[in-house]
This record gives C-alpha cells, structure tokens and sequence, in this order.
C-alpha cells in the first residue's frame, strides 16, 4: 500500500492563505478552503463534514461534545423495520414547531402539543387511523373526528345527541348505531303493540304469533277495531285449557277488566292481565286466534291494539323476533309499531296512524 503525504505549500494553513481550495481524485475527498468545509463525494459541502453516501461507525455516534454530548446514538439493532427508539427525554429546541419524517411528526414547542400527519390543536392529534391491540389507559378526555369501531362488532354514531336521547343498535352487517330523540326514560317500561288484519271473512280465523318487549307481560288494555274473539295462547300448541280470552261486541270493544252484566249492570272485575311464555327456553313469543263474530263485517279491517308493561325481560332472544328495518326510501306498507331507520336522511321513523312518524 502505497502512502502519500502532502507537504509544504499544499499544506492547509497554505491552501487557507492562499485561498486554494483541494480536490483528491475528483471529488472523493473535497477541502473548501474559503470555508473550512470538507466534502466525501461532493464538491460542494454544506456542512463541516458533508458525505454524500453510506456512513458506517463501528462504534457509538456521539452528538455534541465529548463530555457534554446531546445524544449518543445506540450500536444495538433497533426492535423492527420502522421503529422509533426512545431512550430517555426527548427535547426539540429553536423553533417553536419542529417537523420531523416530512410533516408526518409535527411538535408545537409553544403549545406542548404534537401532531401525527396534521397541524396539532390537542396534546396528541391524529389525522387518520388508530388501531390499539392491548390495553389503552386514558386519564384524561378523548376526542375523536371520526367514527369509533368497537371490536368490528358496531360503530359509534359521530352525531350530536339530543337531549334524554338515547343510543339503539340498528342490527344486521352494517354494525351501525343511532341516536334516538326525545326519549322520556319514564316511558321506557310502557309499550304499545298493533296488529291490522286486512279482512275477516264471514267466521273465519285468522292466527300469528305476536312477540312483546317481555316474556312475561302485564297488559292493562286490549282493544279491537270489530267484533272478534280474542284468544292469546303461552305456547304453540296452543293446549292450555284456560288461555286468555277476550270476546269483543260492538258495544263492548275494549278489555280493560271490567264485566258487563245482562241487566246492563257492569263491575271491574281484574286490574290487568298477565300474558306469560311457557316455553322451555322461554321467549317474547305468544300465539294468538281471532275468530270473526258478526260475519257482516268481514270487509272492515281487524286491528288490536295492546298496552303493557314488560314485566320480566330477561329470557332467551327470540331469533325470529323482527329488527330494525333500514334502507333509503320508506316501504310502502308496515304494521303497526314497526321501526324503518332512513340511512339518507338519517332519520328514525315509526309506523303508527297509518302512517310513518318521525321519532
């Protein structure tokens, strides 16, 4: 290996006098003279030292002085491609926003804030996704922009609610959540069921299963639009001996308990009934027959009406119970107390007075 040495005038104290700058095969190695600058690479240094290429130290990098270093880099592998590695306090000085991987990491000094792909105007702002695979621990507020996603199992509405408004799950793939208005909770116990049969021929029976918020009901009231008979039934086979049963005339149309006597004469003689599943799990199903008593008024519709009170609500979910209909344009025909949520207008609907309302 051959060594050379450079001597005499073209030594750097020279070279500074005489305002000569040096070049080493080309631009490999660089000296600007004028300002004490050395170039690897580059005839055109920048910085103190300024390589323009790959960089290897065997060793630790220290940044600052020998004794007072600001940094020293580690020489151990960091923990996966992209890691950002922490070791102690982090400060940026000199300005008061300091951006860090091109706009990615950007630290407001002033304000003590930081932001992840946007300007920040919280402690720690977020443009875009954030996924958490453990445990987050958070002593303090959290806002967010944009939709929460819970387990992939529902979204959280980024809606305003209204006063007493309250949070219904819609059901089905879309995994999507509402605020409901104007919910008084004192009304949350008492409920309403309706059933409109089109038309009752002559005596005919006409059956379904009517499936209540309880599988064990209190029901104050039950009313019919005509003449039928009413009999509700605890379990499919429909083989108790004495289900309820209520026969409505045209003078006498609404179940409230009391009695009419043949002398005209009436007295109450219940407060309530109790509509109760006897199936084995137990459900909010129960099985109802109306049979038509006058067959002259087969062409006018048969609708019951039911008020009640849920009392026990805790049985086995009926599979067969009906959801929450969603959509973008209101279906033409419903039942009574079904639920229709318009995904354009984001808006909750409930068919009643033949018509769709606006909860």
């Amino acid at each position: 290996m051959a060594i050379g040495r450079i001597t005499g005038p073209m030594l750097v104290r020279n070279l500074e006098r005489q305002g000569i700058d040096l070049s080493i095969e080309g631009n490999l190695i660089y000296f600007d003279v004028t300002n004490t600058l050395v170039g690897i690479n580059t005839d055109k240094p920048q910085f103190n030292l300024d390589v323009r290429g790959e960089v290897f130290a065997g060793n630790t990098i220290t940044v600052g002085y020998k004794n007072d270093p600001l940094f020293v880099l580690p020489t151990f592998k960091a923990p996966d491609p992209g890691s950002i590695l922490i070791s102690g306090n982090v400060t940026c000085a000199g300005v008061p926003h300091e951006t860090l991987w091109s706009n990615v990491i950007i630290i407001d000094q002033e304000r003590r804030l930081v932001g992840i792909d946007r300007q920040p105007q919280y402690k720690l702002d977020i443009n875009g996704n954030i996924r958490v695979t453990t445990d987050a621990n958070i002593g303090g507020n959290l806002w967010v922009g944009q939709r929460i996603t819970v387990g992939d199992r529902y979204h959280l509405p980024t809606t305003t609610p209204g006063k007493n408004s309250y949070l219904m799950a819609l059901g089905g793939p879309l995994s999507e959540t509402v605020w409901v208005p104007n919910f008084d909770p004192m009304s949350l116990r008492r409920r309403r069921y309706c059933k409109i049969i089109p038309s009752l021929l002559g005596y005919a029976k006409f059956e379904f299963v009517m499936i209540l918020a309880g599988i064990s009901n209190i029901v104050y009231e039950l009313t019919v639009s005509r003449p039928v008979r009413i009999e509700v039934f605890a379990r499919p086979e429909k083989d108790e001996p004495n289900p309820y049963t209520f026969l409505g005339t045209s003078s006498h149309l609404v179940d409230d308990g009391t009695v009419f006597l043949n002398d005209g004469s009436s007295y109450q003689s219940r407060q309530y009934s109790i509509f109760a599943n006897l199936e084995d799990p137990p459900k909010n199903r129960f099985y109802v027959t109306v049979t038509s008593v006058v067959a002259a008024a087969a062409a006018l519709p048969v609708i019951i009406t039911l008020w009640y009170y849920p009392s026990v609500i805790d049985g086995v979910p009926d599979p067969d119970s009906k959801k929450i209909r969603v959509g973008t344009v209101l279906p033409v025909t419903a039942e009574c107390g079904e639920v229709f949520y318009n995904k354009s207008a984001k808006s909750l609907h409930v068919y009643a007075d033949g018509g769709w309302q606006v909860v």
